[in-house]
């Protein structure tokens, strides 16, 4: 049994165009006041519109994972160390 929810738009209660829009060419695209801000398509590519934060200015280590068929990377920053490290595996 699915418990799929078919929904197009998901929108605020502030009367702009923010919200969560679901209709447009197999696409799931986030708005924030009447722009795009970020849109993932069938492929699960994802483009982000301005800028990207990782991590949220606490003392903890982020990373980005690559995740490869044979071999995987990563770039990530060391808090501790205040290093930005680039690996393999």
């Amino acid at each position: 049994m699915s418990s799929t929810i078919k929904v197009n738009n998901i929108k605020n209660l502030a009367g702009d165009d923010s919200g969560i829009d679901l209709s447009t060419n197999d696409q799931i695209i986030l708005k924030t006041a009447n722009t795009t801000a970020i849109t993932v398509n069938s492929s699960q590519n994802t483009t982000f519109s301005g800028d990207v934060t990782i991590g949220d200015a606490s003392a903890s280590d982020s990373k980005i994972l690559f995740d490869g068929n044979a071999q995987d990377y990563h770039i990530g920053l060391d808090d501790s160390a205040d290093s930005l490290i680039i690996g393999k595996g």
